[in-house]
């Protein structure tokens, strides 16, 4: 399963197969300066949300692809560490392939 994850201040759409759903984290996961601040707040909303969309479950046999688009707190270039953030956070959440896309690159 492919899904689109759009990451704002706080808040993660999926968007998988014709389903999309927004949600706001309980714990702050972003800073004033970074759009993932909290590791593990990023990645339990990142996990609740794919749990919701059916991309993860006990009868699930493949992980999900994820495509992930930062949309705040990204001015210009995302450096090498917020993309390393992002893609673990992916990764820790249980996907099978994740992408960042910023700015027209795919990394």
């Amino acid at each position: 399963m492919n899904i689109k994850v759009e990451i704002y201040i706080n808040r993660m759409v999926f968007v998988a197969e014709g389903i999309g759903r927004s949600l706001t984290s309980r714990d702050n996961f972003s800073s004033t300066r970074l759009l993932v601040g909290d590791f593990a707040a990023a990645q339990e909303c990142l996990k609740q949300g794919l749990n919701e969309i059916g991309a993860t479950g006990f009868f699930k046999l493949s992980k999900p692809s994820l495509e992930i688009f930062p949309k705040e707190l990204s001015e210009g270039q995302l450096s090498q560490v917020e993309i390393r953030v992002l893609k673990e956070v992916g990764y820790a959440s249980g996907a099978k392939k994740v992408e960042i896309i910023h700015g027209g690159k795919v990394t």
